[in-house]
C-alpha cells in the first residue's frame, strides 16, 4: 500500500510513518514545517527515516501544489493528520485555522476524488464534543456547539469527509483522538509543559483537590488504532473515539510524572474528558501502572535533548518588539523586564531602523557611537536622557560602556553582530550567565518597517507586535507635544505609522508573518491573561508576581504616560482617555484615514461617514509646516 501522510513530520504523524514503514508500506509525507513550534523538532522527528520516504514541503492552503503531489505520487490511501492545532491560538487566529484545517481538508478530498484514492483517514479531535452534556461521550452525539475555532474546524472537516464519502463512494474513517502523549510530543501540550516545569522545579498552580479526570492516550496505542483504520471494512463513512478505556485523575497524573522525575510539584487542573461505548479499547485495566513507565519513556526521550531554545546560539535567541510610539511597547518591555528567563534591553536601540540603514556604510565605530551617544539607549551608557524621565543612577553605566566597547572592537568579534555584542555586554554587566537567558529582548517601535531584515539576520527570532486604537494614540501624542513642545508634532506620522503597524499586525494574525499580536487594550484590561499568552509564545514560564509588575533593570517603573500619570499597577484608564480628550474633528481625522482597518482589531468608528472638514481642520499642537505636510 502506498500511503500519503499529511503532517507526517509532526508528533503523531512521525510515529505513524514509522509504523507504516515497518509494516512494509510505501510512504509519502506532506508537511509545511510551519513555525507553530520550532521546525527543528519536526526535522528531528523524521531524521531516522527521511531517506526512506518522499517528502513534500507543501502548505495545505495551496490547492494547486496539493493537486500536483497527488498526480505525481499516485497514492492508495491518505492519513490526514496535518492541522493547525491548539485551542487558544485558534481563538487568536481563526482565519488561519479555517484556511488550513477546513480549506486544506477540502483540497485533499478534491485531489483524492480526482486521482481515485481508495481510503481517507481523517484525524479529528475529542474537542468536537464541546458543549455535549451526555457522559460518556458518544460518536452518535449531535455536535451542535463547540468552544473554539479549532474544534469547529474539526467538526467541519468531519462533515466534509462525510459528504465526499456519500457523493463519491470514498471510504472515510474519522478518528477522534483523546489527549495523546508520548515521545516527540508537541512542546505546547499540557503533559509536556507539566513535565518541563516539574523537572525544572517551577511551580504550577493547581485548582481544586486534583480529583478532576481526563483521558490520556499513549502514542503507541493511538498508532495501533490508526493502523486498524486502514483495515476497517464497515460503514463507508464511520467515526471512532480513539483513546484510553478509562480516565485518570489529575492528582494521579501528577504523581506519575513526579515518580518518573523523582521530584514533587503541583499541576494545573484540566477539564473532564470521557469516551462513549463505541471507543476502541486500547489499554489494559491497569492504566496507572501502565502509564508510569510510559511517562518515564516520555521524560527521558525529551530531556535527553536540550530544549529547542537552548539549542540555539545565544545570538539567535532574540525577540524583537515592534509597533508604534504610544502603542504599549514600553509597557510590554517593562512587564517582561524582570523575568528570570529573559534579558530585556530597557531602552530603544533603533538598531534596524537607523544603524543598519543610515549607518550601514559608516563602519563599526560610527555605529557604536550612535548606540552609546545618540540612540535612546545612550542613557544606559551614562548619557543624558532626552526627555528627563529615566533614572539609571544605580545602573553601572561605565562598566557597561567599557564591556561593550571592548567586545565591539575585539578582533575576534569582527564578524559578530553589534547588537548581539551589546546584549552580551549587558548580560555581563548584570552578571547574568548567558546559559540562563532563554530569550533576549530588544524594543524599537519602528522595527515594524524591518521585519524581513530582522528575520533574515535572526531567523529564529520571536516577534511581538503591539497595536492600539489610533484615536488613543493621537490623544497621547497631542498630550506628549503639549509636554515636550518639540514643534515637530506631525499628525501625518501618527496615522502613517499606525497603518503600517496595523498591516503588520494583520499579516501576523493571518499567519503570513511569524509573530504574536499584543493589543494594548487587552494588555491593560486583561493583563494576566495577555501576559500568560505572551509568555506561552516566548516559551517561558508565566509568573504573575513577575510579569504583572513593570520594572526597568529590575527596579520598579512608575510609568511612561504621555500625560505624566504614574501608576503602581497596570491601569486600564489610558485605553479610554481619548474619548474625553479628543474633539469630534480630531476623531474624524483619525477615522478618515484608518476606518477600513480599525474594525479588524475591534476599533469601531464612532462617526458614520467621512466629511471634508475632518480632513481640513488643524489638529491641536500642529504647526503650519506639519499641517501642510500631513494634508
Amino acid at each position: 500500500m502506498r500511503v500519503l501522510v499529511t503532517g507526517g513530520a509532526g508528533f503523531i504523524g512521525s510515529h505513524l510513518v514509522e509504523k507504516l514503514l515497518v509494516s512494509g508500506h510505501e510512504v509519502v509525507i506532506l508537511d509545511d514545517f510551519n513555525d507553530y513550534y520550532d521546525p527543528k523538532i519536526k526535522h528531528a522527528n523524521i531524521a531516522g527515516f527521511a531517506k526512506d520516504v518522499t517528502i513534500h514541503h507543501v502548505d495545505l492552503r495551496d490547492g494547486e501544489s496539493v493537486r500536483n503531489v497527488f498526480h505525481r505520487e499516485k497514492v492508495d490511501s491518505i492519513a490526514h493528520l496535518a492541522a493547525r492545532a491548539g485551542v487558544r491560538p485558534s481563538i487568536q487566529y481563526p482565519r488561519l485555522y479555517y484556511d488550513t484545517n477546513v480549506t486544506g481538508t477540502l483540497h485533499l478530498l478534491e485531489a483524492a476524488r480526482v486521482t481515485g484514492v481508495e481510503r481517507f483517514i481523517f484525524a479529528s479531535s475529542s474537542s468536537v464534543y464541546g458543549a455535549a452534556k451526555k457522559i460518556p461521550f458518544s460518536e452518535d452525539e449531535n455536535l451542535s456547539q463547540t468552544f473554539s475555532p479549532y474544534a469547529a474546524t474539526k467538526v467541519a472537516g468531519e462533515f466534509l469527509c462525510s459528504t465526499y464519502s456519500h457523493l463519491y463512494n470514498l471510504r472515510v474513517v474519522a478518528l477522534r483522538y483523546f489527549t495523546v502523549y508520548g515521545p516527540r510530543q508537541r512542546p505546547d501540550l499540557a503533559i509536556h509543559q507539566f513535565t518541563r516545569r516539574i523537572y525544572a522545579g517551577l511551580p504550577i498552580d493547581q485548582f481544586g483537590n486534583g480529583s478532576t479526570r481526563r483521558d490520556y492516550t499513549y502514542i503507541d496505542d493511538v498508532i495501533q488504532g490508526t493502523m486498524a483504520a486502514f483495515e476497517y471494512e464497515g460503514l463507508l463513512f464511520d467515526v471512532f473515539n480513539l483513546g484510553e478505556s478509562e480516565t485518570i485523575q489529575l492528582k494521579d497524573l501528577i504523581a506519575a510524572i513526579e515518580n518518573a522525575l523523582g521530584k514533587r510539584r503541583y499541576a494545573s487542573d484540566l477539564r473532564r474528558h470521557f469516551q462513549g461505548k463505541k471507543i476502541a479499547r486500547l489499554q489494559s485495566n491497569h492504566a496507572i501502572k501502565r502509564r508510569t513507565p510510559a511517562f518515564c519513556r516520555l521524560v527521558f526521550a525529551q530531556w535527553q535533548m536540550k530544549s529547542s531554545i537552548q539549542e540555539l546560539s545565544f545570538g539567535q535567541r532574540a525577540c524583537f518588539i515592534a509597533g508604534q510610539a504610544k502603542s504599549g511597547t514600553t509597557l510590554l518591555v517593562a512587564l517582561l523586564d524582570n523575568h528570570p528567563q529573559l534579558l530585556v534591553l530597557p531602552e530603544e536601540t533603533a538598531y534596524f531602523p537607523t544603524i543598519l540603514t543610515k549607518y550601514a556604510s559608516r563602519g563599526r565605530r560610527a555605529q557604536f557611537d550612535y548606540l552609546t551617544k545618540q540612540s535612546l539607549s545612550n542613557v544606559l551608557f551614562g548619557g543624558p536622557c532626552k526627555w528627563g524621565k529615566r533614572n539609571y543612577s544605580t545602573f553601572p553605566s561605565q562598566k557597561f560602556l567599557e564591556t561593550f566597547e571592548h567586545a565591539a572592537f575585539d578582533p575576534a568579534n569582527t564578524q559578530e553582530d553589534l547588537l548581539v555584542l551589546m546584549v552580551k555586554a549587558y548580560a555581563a554587566t548584570l552578571q547574568r550567565p548567558l546559559d540562563t537567558v532563554g530569550r533576549w529582548v530588544e524594543k524599537t517601535p519602528a522595527n515594524r518597517n524591518h521585519i524581513r531584515e530582522i528575520l533574515r539576520r535572526f531567523p529564529h527570532a520571536k516577534i511581538l507586535v503591539t497595536i492600539r486604537d489610533p484615536r488613543a494614540i493621537l490623544a497621547a501624542q497631542i498630550a506628549l507635544e503639549k509636554t515636550r513642545q518639540t514643534g515637530r508634532f506631525s499628525t501625518y506620522y501618527v496615522i502613517a505609522h499606525w497603518r503600517v503597524a496595523a498591516r503588520l499586525a494583520r499579516r501576523v494574525r493571518d499567519g503570513d508573518v511569524p509573530g504574536f499580536v499584543v493589543p494594548y487594550e487587552k494588555l491593560v484590561y486583561e493583563p494576566a491573561r495577555t501576559m500568560g499568552e505572551v509568555c506561552n509564545y516566548l516559551e517561558i514560564d508565566f509568573d504573575p508576581d513577575t510579569v504583572l509588575t513593570p520594572t526597568k533593570v529590575g527596579q520598579f517603573w512608575s510609568g511612561n504616560s504621555a500625560a505624566r500619570i504614574h501608576f503602581s499597577q497596570i491601569s486600564s484608564e489610558p485605553a479610554t482617555r481619548w474619548q474625553s480628550e479628543l474633539s469630534k474633528d480630531e476623531i474624524g481625522w483619525v477615522e478618515w484615514h484608518c476606518r477600513e482597518l480599525m474594525p479588524e482589531f475591534g476599533y469601531e468608528p464612532r462617526l458614520n461617514r467621512r466629511e471634508l472638514r475632518y480632513f481640513m481642520q488643524p489638529i491641536r499642537g500642529e504647526r503650519p509646516r506639519e499641517y501642510l505636510k500631513s494634508r
